[in-house]
């Protein structure tokens, strides 16, 4: 780790070893952003409207890719291997302190979401097969059942491993259930006559827009994943695309990114826009779970019993990151021996399990949940964090290029003294820590001279990023505001 007076600590990823290629990228970033988020998207459609929920839809997946950019722009810059070394680069100390609370609160929502929509599909399919009189047909029961024998062992596994071929298939498992969503909803449309349209609202401009508003914001989530795929990236170009030829200020990794960004949300804003308009047009009243209000078919039957093991098995994936979340906390605090107690990461999970497990209990609507969770605590990561890196960075008083890249330089020869003989690679990287010494914001525009990916972009630049992130930033706290207004004249 490399500082410089006046300025965050730059992080300096010493090696990457490049894994994925950008088709495979794609399909991680498809499995990250699809997830509980997209059973409600024929209600989002309900509450803003056929050609409202489009709309939206396409709103919010600009946003959402232009602040991935961001984040994989930030992450080349500072050299940064985590969301969480990012933000301490970028925006200090203080802003990544509230990180691992935030990171507890969203895997808490997720989780919540998970069982509400576990319990409704097992509970569904037992009552079609044993009868409402089943105790297996009560939700509560099922949840219960499905905490204590498979959810907790799989939380307190040292590894995923044996996951990982469930994790591959969720996207084509996803598109299953959006090709029998559509089905069953064209049912449905065909049977209505003379005017299959009747009915439809395509437009609608009340409070029912701002509550559909957060819920597609959590249907695209996909940032605290994001650092992730952009270290594993390909640093050569192996996909050919349409996309205008970029900047020769951004790298051949960076213009992947891009390819990542553009056909991963592409796809995900086409299959989503399809699942909501056709579930809302077909079945017109819907609830915030559509596999609820599907006739009980085979072939729904087969999408309640998929989504629900796939969706079952995403439990610990969310899991962990909380869990590290709080281990970090406890780290913050002082008591580093707590947080590498194993009996304290069992009281957490177990706690966490129970917790999440009673509140999916008791609450029965799940666009509640992803309504909430999605307008305040993965607004915060989608919009302001990028839009608050951003404003930094814009309005920051860069230091002296010189004396910070002799600071840098400085920083890393006494740590190379501290090291151990023989692990003096931090000195193989002052070239690179003199670079990343200069301001993300401070190029003249007329510099010249062949720009390398961690060149600092113009001082008209500067005047963009300030105003896209402030837009941002206003956007993200917008969205807080109406949830916690929908929430409280909705219910």
């Amino acid at each position: 780790m490399v500082s410089s007076p006046g300025s965050p600590s730059y992080c300096i990823r010493l090696e990457n070893e490049v894994t994925s290629s950008t088709l495979s990228s794609v399909a991680a970033l498809l499995k990250s952003t699809v997830g509980a988020g997209v059973l409600s998207l024929p209600y989002a459609f309900q509450k803003s409207g056929a050609i409202g929920g489009l709309l939206i839809c396409l709103f919010v997946a600009l946003c959402e890719g232009f602040t991935v950019y961001v984040l994989a722009r930030f992450a080349e810059l500072y050299r940064c291997d985590s969301y969480t070394q990012l933000v301490k680069a970028t925006l200090g100390s203080t802003v990544s302190a509230s990180l691992p609370v935030l990171l507890v609160l969203f895997s808490v929502g997720d989780c919540i979401a998970f069982m509400m929509i576990v319990g409704d599909a097992f509970s569904a399919i037992a009552r079609v097969s044993l009868g409402d009189e089943s105790l297996l047909s009560n939700r509560q029961f099922v949840m219960l059942v499905l905490a204590v024998g498979a959810v907790l062992p799989m939380c307190l596994a040292k590894t995923l491993n044996a996951l990982v071929p469930v994790y591959s298939s969720a996207f084509l498992c996803f598109l299953y259930t959006a090709a029998v969503v559509v089905f069953e909803s064209g049912q449905e449309f065909s049977k209505r006559s003379p005017d299959p349209f009747e009915g439809v609202v395509w437009l609608k401009c009340d409070v029912g827009v701002l509550y559909a508003l957060p819920i597609i914001v959590f249907g695209f989530n996909c940032h605290t994943n994001v650092l992730n795929l952009w270290v594993e990236l390909n640093n050569e170009s192996d996909l050919v695309t349409c996309r205008p030829q970029g900047s020769k200020r951004r790298s051949v990794k960076m213009n992947n990114m891009l390819d990542v960004v553009i056909v991963g949300l592409g796809l995900t804003l086409l299959s989503y826009v399809v699942m909501g308009f056709a579930g809302y047009v077909g079945l017109l009243d819907v609830s915030s779970n559509i596999l609820v209000d599907l006739p009980d078919t085979m072939l729904v039957q087969v999408a309640r019993v998929v989504m629900a093991f796939i969706i079952l098995a995403g439990y610990p994936l969310s899991h962990f990151p909380a869990r590290e979340g709080f281990q970090d906390a406890l780290c913050m605090s002082g008591w580093e021996a707590a947080a590498k107690s194993e009996s304290v990461c069992f009281l957490f999970t177990l706690a966490f399990v129970s917790g999440t497990t009673a509140i999916a209990m008791v609450v029965t609507d799940l666009g509640v949940i992803l309504s909430l969770f999605g307008g305040t605590v993965a607004t915060f990561f989608i919009f302001v964090i990028p839009g608050m890196m951003l404003v930094h960075q814009a309005t920051t008083d860069p230091p002296s290029s010189s004396k910070a890249r002799q600071a840098a330089s400085s920083e890393i020869s006494a740590a190379d003294a501290e090291a151990p003989e023989g692990t003096s690679s931090l000195a193989a990287c002052k070239e690179t820590a003199g670079a990343l010494s200069a301001p993300l914001l401070d190029k003249d525009e007329g510099s010249g001279g062949d720009s390398s990916p961690s060149d600092v972009p113009t001082r008209s630049f500067a005047t963009h990023s300030l105003s896209a992130g402030v837009f941002l930033i206003v956007l993200g706290v917008s969205i807080g505001v109406i949830t916690v207004y929908t929430s409280v004249t909705e219910h």
